[in-house]
């Protein structure tokens, strides 16, 4: 900070002023005292810009709704004179360094942030969004430098192109364009710039965060908006959990960004309930801190403060930083050719040089802060750009056992569903991602507060996943993405859901709601969540081994060999099937066809059931081979299909039954086993842990086909379900692709 000279004033409002902080385009700013000693930034408005009467009236509507602010992470305004001359605001002052000035520090302490403060650093500025939302703003320049880091958390400060929603915007040609890399797609564009602009923005802040790079590189501002609009960040270098967030925050389409509601849901477990305020950072960035407050006490240190709408950023980048490289411009600047030197960064698939450029007008910006957004009409020989550089092929041309399309996910894929010509894939990590059959382009994605999202089905329009690692239930809107309902993973049992299936527009979650002591199974409406029955096992200490639905009734088998039958609208028991001497659970879940239900057992050996639906009896028993583990079943045309996993997974068969008597057809051995198992009338398809989908007849087990996942040096095991639909096998693998293939 820097003391105060001839010409700065020595009192605003009720507070003292004693050092300057800064200057930015909309005022200088400075460090005060309340009459109770409290620390406060003051920003003092320019004399140019407080004889403007469209700006004072601008500046008076924001300061108004930026009072209301006041979320835990957002710095609170808490005074203004808006009708003073000249007009100004004060905001409560934060001693902690920017997260700029911590990721680029040049000491054993600085550099980027580990995984975990990321992730904290992403859930506090969620927050702070939210409350800023809330008011009816738009933050519109989060950036590295306008968030600053406390003892106790992060702040977003400087609101000073903040735009209210109901506002107008300035036109000035002299207007300053800051550095542009942490602007959205739509502000580069020069379109409207709504809440999801700045969800976009914590995309690349956190980007910052985790790499110290800024996520378009550096470069010429004509050629940063380009990359903005057209280039995608290079998310590979990110861990799973980090690349999930961060691509959603970054999706070019406003409408596949998640809300700051629905990051704030995804990163509940990031925050422990009992962690300390001490606790939050871990230690380098902590002692970054101290090192900062200890510089302020003795007045040696750099400015930092809470300076409010339209404050710069105190300090300067470290040499070499990625803010550095970055000049400003004037709009008088960008009608001129601009260089496309060594630092232009080509866009992948952008095909060559940046184009025709031109300014169309200054039109997006916010009076606040004076600062004004060219239009920029962006164009490339070849015409648009495809931004689903996932995509490897878009058109079925491919024989049987030929690749249609495959599209990379974050992390690994574990379950698919097709409806409605859509397949939804939920991953490992947090995300569940909606993409066109045909074609594998994504429809939308989202993170979720679900952590594993290995259980999914598709009822009433709405996507409804189960955590059956951690518990947790959560609804999306099948066409949008939008969350519709949840139930925390605090609320369904110590353990994970342990099955999951739908009928009749329900769904059916293998939990009880209303018991600690043993599971059963716990009816929702899909569409609405609301929690129409629940139904626990007679049995304390009994869990779920697997749920199936199917016309109008529930079953539910349990690690106590039980299986039970309840009715899908009320939840009334209808029978109960006991004292076989075995368990359930950790193989496959209860298969139904016509009025028989399949069981495998998880004893060694196993044994593996048909029970009748209508009598309640078995009609047949078949003891499986000592190690196997019937890890899949699947009917079709009267036979039923089982799919092993034995000896550690590296080995296992497919075998073919009839399903009246259980009397074996066929048996196939397959190299590293067989987990999915999927059956039209004459074709079988099985894919195993290493990464390879195999087709056989249905009838006599001849092998048809086989395509191979990958390859690549991750583990590609088949991780998902098989789907087959329209002509197509659809599978997800650990290599984080959804595969789409050719069926026979």
């Amino acid at each position: 900070m820097l003391p105060l000279t001839a010409d700065d004033p020595r009192q605003v409002g009720e507070f003292r002023l004693h050092a300057r902080l800064g200057a930015g385009g909309m005022g200088r700013v400075f460090l005060g005292h309340s009459p109770g000693g409290r620390a406060v930034a003051v920003k003092v408005v320019h004399p140019h810009l407080a004889r403007d009467a469209a700006f004072v009236d601008r500046f008076r509507r924001e300061v108004d709704a930026a009072q209301a602010v006041n979320g835990s992470y957002a710095a609170p305004v808490v005074a203004a004179g808006p009708d003073d001359d000249p007009p100004w605001l004060a905001t409560a002052y934060v001693s902690g360094p920017s997260l700029q000035e911590v990721v680029t520090a040049q000491s054993i302490s600085g550099g980027p942030l580990p995984e975990g403060a990321v992730l904290k650093l992403a859930a506090g500025l969620a927050e702070a969004l939210r409350a800023i939302h809330d008011c009816g703003l738009v933050h519109r320049d989060l950036k590295p430098g306008n968030v600053l880091l406390a003892d106790d958390g992060p702040r977003v400060i400087d609101f000073g192109i903040a735009r209210a929603l109901d506002g107008t915007v300035l036109t000035s040609a002299e207007s300053v364009l800051g550095t542009p890399s942490f602007m959205s797609p739509e502000q580069a564009e020069g379109l409207p710039a709504g809440p999801p602009s700045d969800v976009f923005s914590l995309g690349g802040v956190l980007y910052f965060a985790a790499t110290g790079d800024n996520p378009f590189g550096t470069g010429h501002p004509a050629v940063m908006l380009y990359r903005i609009v057209h280039a995608e960040p290079d998310l590979d270098r990110l861990p799973p959990r980090l690349r999930d967030l961060i691509a959603a925050c970054m999706a070019k389409d406003p409408e596949r960004r998640p809300t700051p509601e629905e990051l704030s849901a995804a990163l509940m477990d990031v925050v422990p309930p009992g962690d300390s305020p001490a606790a939050f950072w871990p230690a380098p960035v902590a002692r970054l801190i101290r090192d900062h407050q200890a510089g302020l006490g003795n007045g040696s240190g750099p400015a930092r403060g809470a300076a409010g709408p339209g404050s710069p950023t105190p300090g300067s980048p470290a040499p070499g930083s990625p803010s550095a490289a970055e000049p400003t411009v004037r709009l008088a600047d960008l009608g001129r050719p601009q260089p496309t030197g060594p630092d232009s960064w080509p866009a992948a698939g952008a095909g060559p040089g940046l184009g025709r450029r031109r300014a169309l007008a200054a039109l997006a910006g916010a009076a606040a802060g004076g600062l004004v957004v060219a239009v920029w009409e962006l164009t490339r020989p070849g015409g648009g750009h495809v931004t689903a550089g996932q995509l490897t092929s878009q058109h079925h041309t491919a024989r049987p056992g030929g690749e249609v399309w495959r599209f990379k996910a974050r992390s690994p894929v574990d379950y698919l569903a097709v409806a409605g010509g859509v397949l939804y894939a939920g991953t490992g990590q947090n995300a569940v991602y909606a993409l066109d059959a045909a074609t594998g382009k994504q429809l939308w994605w989202r993170a979720t507060s679900t952590t594993d999202n290995g259980q999914l089905v598709v009822a009433d329009g709405a996507v409804v996943i189960a955590d059956p690692t951690n518990g947790g239930v959560l609804a999306l809107d099948a066409a949008t993405g939008r969350q519709l309902w949840s139930v925390a993973s605090g609320t369904t049992g110590s353990g994970g859901i342990l099955g999951l299936a739908a009928d009749g527009g329900r769904v059916f979650c293998g939990y009880a709601a209303k018991s600690d002591t043993t599971g059963g199974v716990t009816a929702f409406g899909a569409a609405t969540g609301t929690l129409l029955w629940t139904a626990k096992f007679e049995q304390d200490l009994d869990i779920n081994g697997g749920l199936t639905a199917a016309a109008g009734t529930v079953y539910a088998t349990t690690a106590n060999g039980e299986l039970y039958a309840y009715r899908g609208t009320t939840g009334t028991r209808r029978w109960r099937l006991h004292g076989k001497g075995v368990k359930f659970g950790g193989n496959a879940s209860p298969l139904i066809s016509g009025n028989v239900v399949y069981v495998a057992s998880s004893n060694n050996p196993p044994i593996l059931y048909g029970i009748r639906l209508s009598t309640h009896r078995e009609i047949w028993q078949q003891l499986l081979g000592a190690g196997d583990n019937a890890s899949w079943l699947a009917v079709s045309a009267g036979v039923l299909f089982v799919g092993d996993t034995s000896n550690g997974q590296d080995a296992g068969y497919l075998a073919a039954r009839n399903a009246a008597t259980g009397q074996q057809l066929w048996k196939n051995q397959v190299t590293q086993g067989v987990f999915p198992v999927a059956a039209t009338a004459n074709v079988v398809y099985s894919g195993s842990n290493g990464g390879v989908l195999d087709a056989w007849q249905a009838s006599t087990g001849n092998h048809l086909w086989s395509y191979a996942a990958g390859p690549g040096p991750v583990n590609n095991a088949i991780a998902s379900n098989l789907v087959v639909s329209g002509g197509v096998v659809y599978f997800g693998s650990n290599d984080h692709y959804v595969y789409a293939v050719a069926a026979q």
